[in-house]
């Protein structure tokens, strides 16, 4: 077995260990979310006793809020100027990541991952490089990827990756996908006997698909450091490769007087490695990221992260986590009321035997009651029908109100019934959605920074893998002339924000000049309707309307001579000749 698969088994260990307690605590929350919210021990305990077991859930709801005000209030990432200059290499970057993002419905994507983040803590943005439209440039792709198929470094504590030393993600692919992601051990990997699926801990395939058909494969991407030459010149920084640079000192050497400026210096630069092992028996890649190789190719979106705690059970979690107790109680003690009712007589008789003539006609007239007997010689008497406890109504309504103390308040759950909260001013309601909101702006805040990550990664892979013709197709437009020599230096040129989201790059523009015009900007209906996203034939008609419109609103006639003023008029310390 090689030292690579050896390095990658005991990181594997080493991560599953760490992550073990975490990984069982999101797969509980996955379930109460879903629905399944009783343990496996009472769950058989009723169904013995035949008591009922019901999961009213509430959980469900306060995370669907969450995530349902992130889909309506989408925000799309724009790069920035920092300089005006850099407005026209900015306004490239951002349509380009608005194409990528609306191409394969990259916005849902980060969706998703914001959903795994409310549920379990962590949700998981995977951008790649597919070549199966473009086989020279490539497509950007926006991927969700499963919070438990991935592993990282558990002695991270940097939301942006910037100290995890490694990631693994965990696959289980039938043997005719893996041998086409590595057609050169198709032989091997067709021998493989079986895959077990022990190296998931939580949610493992191999228990509902037929492990004879299919594989595991680990990935480990890790941080590693190269030797990187550099030529100066000036205020321009080039990278080169050994060769170049043994040219440039020489040339240096040769002809100082010409080359003398030239300055070639050597420096250790991280790079993003990958590793892939079938089975733990085949090496299938080792060799640099395939993506951009700066940065790790997935973002971690955060729910409740606190990074100076050391238990990750307990240092990163989703909203769910928070509500399972709260839900375990309302739960068994529903069933307990339900159980109640369904038991307790309402209504009934005693009665001595012998003294109706046909019992069975008598426990019949009783209707939903019960008719028992007794031997108490001439007493036929009405069972007085008993209440559900009290107390058990009583706690049902102080776990309502724990619901909303603990999460979102009633505003954002639209649970207001009657009094003062119905009939309150609008702008009241405003400000109590608007506290409840700030309440979970972390969460917001989290997604906020991940995306600006993403937005970054997107810059950098454009910058590498997409050549002049495959962006001026893109934006529609050509490129400045010295876009090769600019783009190097956009980590310093741009830098990643967020507007308001839109279908097209265009709509942006056009919403936003819209809103400039109602704000009293003098933006011409001309530049509106030029940025919007109508077919050119109703662009022309809508331009003769609006030419036709302003012809209208001009006098007829000769312009009116001005009246001559009257200097008698002019204040006294106003010369005449100015006046004139």
């Amino acid at each position: 077995m090689s030292d690579a698969i050896q390095e990658i088994k005991r990181l594997r260990a080493e991560a599953q260990r760490e992550w073990a307690e975490w990984m069982q605590e999101a797969e509980t929350d996955s379930r109460y979310y879903l629905g399944d919210q009783w343990d496996g021990a009472d769950a058989a305990k009723l169904e013995r006793e035949g008591r009922p077991k019901l999961s009213i859930n509430k959980i469900k709801k306060q995370c669907d809020i969450i995530t349902g005000y992130e889909k309506s209030n989408r925000t799309q990432l724009r790069v920035q100027p920092v300089e005006g200059a850099d407005q026209p290499m900015s306004d490239v970057y951002s349509e380009a990541i608005a194409w990528v993002l609306g191409d394969r419905n990259g916005a849902h994507a980060v969706s998703l991952a914001f959903e795994s983040a409310i549920k379990l803590g962590i949700g998981w943005i995977h951008p790649i490089m597919s070549y199966d439209d473009d086989l020279i440039n490539g497509d950007i792709i926006i991927r969700a990827e499963n919070p438990f198929r991935i592993l990282p470094d558990p002695y991270f504590t940097e939301a942006d990756l910037s100290d995890c030393d490694y990631i693994l993600r965990l696959g289980w692919l039938s043997k005719g996908k893996a041998a086409n992601l590595y057609p050169e051990h198709a032989k091997e990997i067709e021998k493989i006997q079986a895959g077990s699926g022990a190296q998931f801990d939580v949610q493992n395939p191999a228990y509902r698909i037929a492990n004879k058909t299919h594989v595991n494969i680990t990935e480990r991407w890790y941080r590693d450091y190269e030797k990187q030459n550099y030529v100066i010149e000036g205020t321009t920084v080039r990278a080169i490769d050994d060769e170049s640079a043994r040219g440039f000192k020489e040339l240096a050497a040769a002809s100082p007087e010409e080359f003398g400026h030239l300055v070639v210096i050597e420096r250790k630069v991280p790079i993003i490695k990958m590793q892939s092992v079938i089975e733990d028996q085949i090496l299938c890649y080792d060799g640099p990221s395939p993506y951009y190789q700066r940065m790790y190719p997935f973002i971690p979106v955060f729910g409740d992260y606190d990074p100076s705690f050391n238990d990750w059970k307990w240092k990163l979690q989703g909203r769910v986590r928070l509500l399972r107790d709260s839900q375990n109680e309302a739960n068994k003690r529903r069933s307990q009321l339900l159980h109640a009712a369904m038991t307790i007589p309402l209504s009934g008789w005693y009665y001595e035997e012998g003294a109706v003539d046909d019992p069975k006609v008598f426990n019949e007239s009783a209707g939903a009651g019960k008719a028992m007997k007794i031997r108490d010689i001439n007493k036929v008497k009405q069972i007085v029908p008993q209440n559900i406890p009290a107390g058990l109504v009583q706690l049902e309504k102080m776990h309502d109100e724990d619901m909303i103390r603990m999460n979102l308040n009633a505003d954002l759950l639209g649970a207001i019934e009657g009094g003062t909260g119905a009939s309150a001013p609008g702008i009241t309601l405003q400000l109590r959605q608007r506290q409840g909101l700030i309440a979970v702006q972390g969460l917001f805040e989290n997604l906020s920074n991940a995306k600006k990550i993403l937005g970054k990664y997107l810059v950098e892979m454009i910058n590498e893998r997409w050549d002049r013709t495959k962006l001026e197709r893109i934006i529609g437009r050509e490129l400045p002339m010295d876009w090769d020599d600019v783009k190097q230096y956009a980590r310093y040129d741009v830098v990643i924000d967020e507007i308001i989201n839109s279908p097209t790059y265009r709509m942006t523009n056009f919403v936003i000049l819209t809103q400039l015009a109602q704000s009293g900007f003098p933006v011409s209906p001309q530049t509106i309707v030029k940025y919007s996203d109508f077919p050119q034939g109703m662009k022309d008609d809508i331009m003769n309307d609006i030419q036709q419109a302003q012809q209208a609103q001009q006098p007829q006639g000769p312009p009116p001579t001005p009246e001559t003023p009257n200097i008698a008029d002019a204040p006294m310390d106003v010369p005449p000749e100015l006046m004139a």
